[in-house]
């Protein structure tokens, strides 16, 4: 059993928020932010274990999804991004 888990904060945000994968080793974690539509927002990589800053360019508010996969574990999250 996998103690992995995904933090983004702060949540709801303006669509600047750090995400942090957590697992029980270090890993590198391949993470994508979908809209509500399921159109791609962002794709990047981190580490396990490591924050990581996201800027999300197009920064419309609403529901968005995060998925994240490592070798060990997968991720998801919902990210809330409000208005100025």
């Amino acid at each position: 059993m996998t103690n992995a888990r995904v933090e983004v904060y702060p949540n709801p945000n303006l669509g600047n928020f750090e995400v942090l994968f957590v697992g029980e080793q270090a890993e590198i974690v391949e993470f994508e932010v979908f809209d509500y539509q399921g159109k791609r927002m962002l794709q990047s990589t981190t580490s396990t274990n490591q924050a990581k800053q996201v800027l999300l360019s197009e920064n419309v508010s609403g529901l968005y999804f995060l998925r994240g996969k490592s070798n060990h574990a997968s991720y998801v999250a919902r990210i809330a991004v409000v208005e100025h």
